[in-house]
């Protein structure tokens, strides 16, 4: 039983308010389309969203239609996968 001197214990800080996350990465997927990997909250639920942005020729990038969007809970399965067929780029089937 705690005692009731003692300060009650501290509320374990999120993730996001430990290590601020920026607001989307790019990653170029060829001269005129990006990947742009963003988390946000849709709706109130956490969400990592992954989607083929295109030049519209002004310099600013638009969304396209290529995407799709997950629970961000499961970005360790993610990561975990997209690590286990890395190891498999290169490899030809037989």
């Amino acid at each position: 039983m705690a005692s009731p001197n003692l300060p009650p214990a501290p509320l374990q800080a999120s993730i996001t308010a430990v290590l601020p996350m920026p607001e989307y990465v790019d990653i170029p997927k060829n001269s005129r389309e990006i990947l742009r990997v963003q988390r946000e909250n849709y709706m109130g639920h956490d969400m990592l969203n992954l989607r083929v942005w295109y030049g519209d020729g002004t310099g600013e990038y638009r969304p396209g239609k290529q995407g799709g969007a997950v629970k961000a809970a499961l970005i360790p399965e993610l990561i975990e996968a997209l690590g286990t067929v890395s190891q498999t780029v290169g490899e030809v089937a037989v």
